[in-house]
């Protein structure tokens, strides 16, 4: 038991959570009490940090930060592997047919020059023009990839050279026509990697099938569109006769990575039209 003090106040500063009732007596002059009285019931509730459900929400809490990291982890392995894949397939794509020329092709040389012919030299050139094709293809990819081109600028850049290389040094007239911020637009890599390989794949066509003398490529962003067009003024084709000729397959694939559909327009005498318009909300790397 406690004594008030003189005020007639009790003080429990450490007082356990629980129910308590307070009991109460007096004492007279000659120091004998009185019969104790109830006075009053007391509840003390428990710190939040010793309740129950705390610790209940704390291991839930705690369970549920458990998953997430480890449902993140799982999430960012799965999209290295689908990276993986895709640089796997694209280098497939791109090089396995041209390593397998080069393949049969030194195979070829390698038996006609053991009899003295004179079309070694020949095969010779093509398997170093294929390699050289190779070897650009490879590039493009490691490019593609690379965290340091996520700018718009460094896309238009490579997209020009690659135009140089394979057109204007060949002697076809190459037109840019880039507006919206296109320079400023940031691309995911995979994103970024489709569209330059569809690009690509584009005006490979007007230099090897077209026989172009003009080049038109355009490349607009609009809100959360981005559009990427490829003219040129060559021979054209049927569509119809061709569904997956001049590489259409490849960038139908492409285009379909993006969340988009390809446009193409051709016909016989009136040159042709590749493109492809991307939603930006829907680009997943």
């Amino acid at each position: 038991p406690r004594r008030a003090d003189a005020s007639g106040r009790l003080v429990y500063a450490s007082l356990p959570a629980g129910t308590y009732r307070l009991l109460a007596r007096t004492l007279d002059i000659n120091g004998r009490s009185s019969t104790p009285v109830a006075m009053a019931r007391i509840f003390k509730a428990a710190p939040i940090g010793q309740r129950w459900w705390f610790y209940w929400a704390l291991a839930m809490a705690t369970g549920g930060l458990a998953y997430i990291v480890s449902r993140y982890r799982y999430l960012q392995k799965l999209r290295l592997q689908q990276v993986r894949d895709r640089i796997a397939s694209d280098l497939h794509d791109e090089v396995g047919s041209s390593l397998s020329a080069i393949t049969i092709g030194s195979q070829l040389a390698a038996s006609l020059s053991d009899q003295g012919s004179p079309q070694v030299k020949d095969i010779v050139a093509r398997l170093g023009e294929t390699s050289s094709a190779s070897l650009r293809s490879i590039r493009d990819i490691v490019w593609a990839i690379d965290p340091k081109h996520d700018e718009g600028d460094a896309l238009v850049a490579r997209m020009r050279r690659i135009a140089q290389e394979l057109l204007t040094d060949q002697g076809v007239d190459v037109s840019f026509n880039i507006t919206g911020g296109v320079e400023h637009l940031k691309l995911p890599m995979g994103a970024r990697k489709d569209l330059l390989l569809l690009f690509k794949e584009a005006v490979h066509n007007c230099s090897k099938h077209a026989g172009a003398g003009t080049v038109q490529v355009s490349l607009h962003r609009r809100s959360s569109r981005l559009w990427l067009g490829v003219k040129d003024d060559g021979t054209g084709f049927d569509p119809a006769l061709h569904p997956d000729g001049h590489g259409l397959g490849s960038m139908a694939r492409r285009a379909r990575s993006l969340g988009a559909e390809l446009v193409l327009k051709s016909a016989p005498g009136l040159g042709a039209l590749v493109a492809v318009e991307v939603v930006l909300t829907k680009i997943r790397d």
